[in-house]
């Protein structure tokens, strides 16, 4: 159900949206140029999300990282704070908050001349 959320969500701003179902898959995509923003699921077995966190700042330094759980996964919540996520949040603000997070992306053809820079706003 979050997926086709986040599908239709980011399909509304002129965006797409990627699942993955593993740490290693994600890593990948975050190699290339388009990813801005990764919204981390606390809940996927066997994530150690400081080293996760970490790979993907060296892979690709620009992106938005975003961690959520359900609220009764407390030390999942406090592990991702530690690992320096952009913002981290329980499913439930995850859920309400995702539209305004998309709204902050850029569409690719706002994109400057070198794939992954933005152009200056004037």
């Amino acid at each position: 159900m979050l997926a086709s959320t986040a599908n239709g969500i980011a399909g509304r701003h002129g965006l797409e949206a990627t699942g993955t179902v593993s740490a290693e898959q994600a890593i990948r995509l975050a190699e290339s140029p388009f990813p801005q923003l990764v919204a981390i699921d606390l809940r996927l077995p066997e994530l150690d999300v400081e080293s996760f966190v970490s790979r993907l700042r060296r892979t690709n330094p620009r992106l938005k990282i975003v961690a959520f759980a359900p609220h009764v996964h407390e030390q999942s919540l406090a592990a991702a704070k530690a690992a320096r996520c952009d913002e981290v949040f329980t499913r439930g603000q995850f859920e309400r908050r995702l539209e305004a997070l998309v709204s902050e992306l850029k569409a690719p053809e706002e994109w400057g001349p070198r794939m992954g820079e933005f152009e200056p706003e004037s």
